[in-house]
């Protein structure tokens, strides 16, 4: 899949890489924790057919600069506002997806001048019950990054030990893990060479632990 125009663009202070496919209205997706433009490669071929697709990789993921810095969805909405003005885009349809819808409810309420629609996908509005301790879907995601479940306090004042601790899970390990709580079952089990395509982008563009 080969953009139209991609590159590397100074954004909010950072190198932010991006890439657009297609012609129409801007579109803008924005992906979830540790994943970068790569994953939308099967969503793109479809919406450029009416869209002008932008993709890009937040900070601290993909081709983008991974700053040792706070990292908020504050921060990484006027990241998006601002690859927005830098590629010339008054404003955009914005589809965010986990995290990245996080980020596009709050494009939305920061620079409401830039988007047109909003599109929320797996993601909440950030309020409502907060996960317990025995939280499976909880206890997946610290696994995934390299946390042993009874490290953590659930609290605000909870205080997180290093990511960077492997806990006996390689890299490799890692991804499959998150990839496997992200992905159905069946899905995961019967597309192999789709997650082995995953886990190469993952571990030829690393993601820092403090990203």
């Amino acid at each position: 899949m080969t953009a139209d125009q991609s590159g590397i663009v100074p954004v909010n202070g950072i190198n932010m890489y991006y890439e657009t496919h297609g012609e129409g209205e801007p579109l803008l997706l924005i992906e979830g924790l540790g994943y970068s433009s790569w994953m939308w490669y099967k969503q793109i071929p479809e919406l450029s057919k009416q869209y002008r697709v932008i993709v890009y990789d937040n900070r601290g993921v993909g081709n983008s600069d991974k700053p040792d810095s706070e990292y908020t969805i504050e921060l990484m909405a006027d990241d998006a506002a601002s690859l927005l003005s830098a590629l010339g885009v008054g404003s955009a349809h914005v589809l965010g997806v986990s995290m990245g819808g996080y980020i596009a409810q709050e494009l939305a309420l920061r620079h409401s001048e830039k988007v047109k629609s909003l599109t929320l996908a797996s993601t909440n509005k950030g309020e409502g019950n907060s996960l317990s301790r025995n939280s499976k879907l909880l206890n997946g995601y610290l696994k995934l990054w390299g946390l042993l479940p009874g490290m953590l306090e659930i609290s605000e004042k909870a205080s997180v030990p290093s990511l960077n601790h492997n806990y006996g899970l390689s890299k490799e390990d890692k991804i499959l893990y998150g990839l496997s709580v992200a992905l159905s079952k069946e899905y995961y089990r019967d597309h192999p060479e789709e997650i082995d395509r995953i886990v190469k982008w993952r571990l030829e563009n690393p993601q820092p632990g403090y990203a």
